[in-house]
């Protein structure tokens, strides 16, 4: 199952370990996936710019909907985007809890091609 989306096992202030963030400027994730989840760092107040992505790990909502996580490079610091069918959200490390869920649709009329990168990468994991 790997983790579940909205529930935390640390406290707000700790940040697990991670190893740093990949050298390359998307981490190895490019195109509309990538263009997709900068938008919703740009969209979820206060907003944030993504510097990189790591490849997925399977997550899952408390809906119960199976996902992917990605651990991120922002300009705020290192945190993760989760990513679902119907929504996507970031959540930084340190922060209480994540930011808005950002629709799907919303993302796919802004940036072309993200539901179908969506759809294969979730194929493919």
């Amino acid at each position: 199952m790997g983790v579940v989306f909205g529930r935390k096992t640390v406290s707000a202030g700790a940040a697990p370990k991670l190893p740093p963030a990949p050298p390359s400027p998307n981490g190895g994730i490019s195109g509309p996936l990538f263009n997709g989840i900068q938008y919703v760092g740009m969209v979820s107040p206060p907003g944030t710019f993504l510097e990189g992505m790591t490849s997925p790990m399977p997550c899952q909502a408390q809906s119960g909907a199976s996902g992917l996580r990605f651990a991120i490079a922002t300009a705020d610091g290192p945190g993760y985007a989760f990513v679902f069918p119907d929504f996507a959200s970031i959540w930084l490390h340190g922060e209480a809890a994540p930011r808005p869920q950002i629709p799907t649709e919303m993302i796919d009329g802004r940036v072309r091609g993200y539901g179908a990168a969506v759809t294969e990468m979730a194929r493919d994991a």
